[in-house]
This record gives structure tokens, sequence and C-alpha cells, in this order.
């Protein structure tokens, strides 16, 4: 198993992560929380860090990190808070972070920004060189008019959520007049502008992705395969309800049917948005291609997400695939240093 001893440049972690609400009362594809953890995963993370040898400390919110920041200087943020409606919500820990001078991993408040806007990192992604579908945008309910001969099947998407939220079957359209009724909907729902994309058919699949020096730097495609459908997403969306039903789904690892000029492409996004520290390029996979949907900094630590699941497909532990995220792109303000040798190592 490809595991070692690793020593860390600082004492202890600092989780930044909210909880989600046990029951919420209304389909899974409305509820804004999606982004947020539950208390299993917590727990399995910060057992983990503490088998790696460091303290742990649990915060719920960026403000409540901001009350304490002056007790962790010597310890690293690493943040999967996931907000609610604001869509800004996904830069205030690492804007938090750089107005404290605190260690963190993951991108800075701009690039958690540029990812989570999928316009934006479309665009990225299709000057880097990847595949990327056609898509219109939609910002009021006069722009509705502008999808009139937007060819069928396409997806209706919000443009600043992630984890499918927003995003049921019923967003997959087929037919004129239920895109539009669709899209009016969301635009109420949501407030917020409404991406028009695509539908591609092929694997679903995530190109998983943990940055740092060359001993922890690790890569990972990643295919969702639904049960035994092999087929499935060249019919389905992964959508909410999908991503919650891990008991149907399973992740199979394909890094060597990528091609070289894909992998070449999204080491570039990374390089444009970066550094990102750990996260997923997500895609849909036919005839050889990559065809770039979002990416995810931060992407779920669950142990029986895609992302771990990733890895332990090529034989880590769940242990030793943390480790490599906290030694991850590590962010230190100019005067800071990770080599600080008064700060003891992990293990």
């Amino acid at each position: 198993m490809p595991s070692s001893p690793h020593s860390f440049p600082f004492r202890g972690v600092a989780i930044v992560a909210d909880i989600m609400s046990d029951a919420e009362e209304m389909p899974v594809h409305r509820r804004r929380d999606l982004e947020q953890n539950d208390e299993e995963t917590l727990g399995s993370l910060r057992g983990a860090i503490q088998q790696l040898g460091l303290a742990v400390y649990h915060y719920d919110s960026p403000k409540a990190l901001a009350e304490r920041a002056d007790l962790h200087a010597n310890d690293v943020v690493l943040s999967i808070y996931g907000g609610s409606i604001s869509r800004s919500r996904m830069a205030l820990v690492p804007a938090v972070c750089e107005a404290f001078g605190l260690r963190y991993i993951g991108p800075d408040a701009f690039g958690r920004i540029m990812c989570q806007d999928k316009e934006v990192s479309k665009a990225v992604a299709r000057e880097c060189g990847l595949k990327v579908a056609p898509q219109r945008i939609v910002r009021n309910e006069e722009d509705i008019s502008r999808v009139s001969d937007f060819p069928l099947p396409y997806v209706v998407k919000p443009m600043w959520e992630g984890s499918s939220i927003g995003i049921a079957e019923e967003n997959l359209v087929t037919a004129r007049h239920h895109g539009e009724s669709t899209i009016r909907d969301m635009l109420k729902t949501f407030a917020q502008p409404i991406m028009v994309e695509a539908f591609v058919a092929g694997r679903e699949v995530s190109w998983c992705f943990i940055e740092g020096a060359p001993d922890c730097r690790t890569r990972s495609l990643a295919e969702i395969v639904w049960g035994n459908e092999t087929d499935h997403f060249d019919h389905h969306l992964y959508d909410a309800a999908h991503k919650l039903s891990h008991d149907v789904s399973s992740v199979k690892s394909i890094t060597a049917e990528l091609e070289q000029h894909d992998a070449i492409a999204m080491e570039q996004v990374l390089q444009v948005v970066g550094p990102l520290g750990y996260g997923r390029i997500d895609g849909k996979f036919g005839d050889g291609h990559f065809v770039f949907l979002e990416i995810t900094p931060d992407a779920w630590l669950g142990t029986s997400g895609t992302f771990v699941s990733s890895f332990r497909e090529l034989g880590f532990s769940f242990e030793e695939v943390i480790a490599r995220v906290l030694l991850s792109t590590v962010r230190v303000l100019p005067g800071r240093s990770t080599n600080d040798s008064s700060i003891p190592g992990g293990i």
C-alpha cells in the first residue's frame, strides 16, 4: 500500500465545517445545504487527522474562526464549509485566513469564486484546451427567448451552486415548452443567472487531484458507475438524488484511459485558477474524449465520496489521502514560513 510517515509544518488543523440539517421538508434538489457536511464525515475526518498526530479544532462558520484566529498561528485551516445562500459563501474562509494571516489549504478567495461561477470556469477550461459543451446564460425572464433555438436536449443549471443544488432529472430538457417553464421557475427560486448547457451523453467522470510536493502530488480519473447500467449517464443527469444514493453507485479508476492532451489541459486549468490544493474536475467521457462540466476545489472528503474513493482505488488508505490533502498547497502570507523549525512534525 502506498503509505508513508509524514512530517507536518504545523501543529494542528482548524476545520471549518457547517453541518446540514437531518430533515428538510422539500425535494432534495431544492435543499440549499447540500454543500454542507454530516456528522459522520466530520467525525471520520477528525479521527484521521488525530491518527496523523495532529490536534484538531472545529469551527462551524468563518465568523467563529475569525473570533479565535489568534489561537491558530501554528496551525493550518482546512475549510469544508458549505454556507447557504450567499454567492460569496465559498470565498469567506480563505478571506478570513488572509485577513488574519493564517495558513490555509485550497484556493484563495478569488480562485474559489472563479470555480464557483460556471460561466467563468468554463471559459478558463476552454482556453486551456478542454472541450466544453455549448451553453447560453439566462440572467432574467427577458433572456428566456435567447434559448428558443438552443438544440435539444439541454440541461438547466443555477450558475453559482455546487453539489447538484437545483439539479433533478427534470433539469434534463427534451421539450421546448418544458425548458422555458423550468428556467422561469429556477430564476425565481434561486435568484441568480441560469446556465442552459447542451446535454453530453457519456460516462460520468471526475479527475481528482491533490497538489503539493512531488511525493504527495496525486491524480486519478474516476468513473461513477450506477449499479449495473453501463450506459446510465447516456440518458440521465448525475443529479442531487444520485449523489445522496451512495449505496447504488461505485467508483472505478480509469486513469489509463485519459488522453495526454486532456491531462495537460487540466493541469493548465490548475495553474490558471490555482493553486487549488485538492479537488475534482468533473466531466463526461466518451470516445476517449473528456468534456468539462465544472471544477470543485475543497471536494467532499466523505469516506464514500468520489474523491476519497478514487484514491482508495489506487491503494491509499483514508488516512493517507487526508495526509496528502493536508500537505497539498498550503498558502502562507509573506513573512510566514511553512518550514518554521519551531513547529514540530506530526508523525
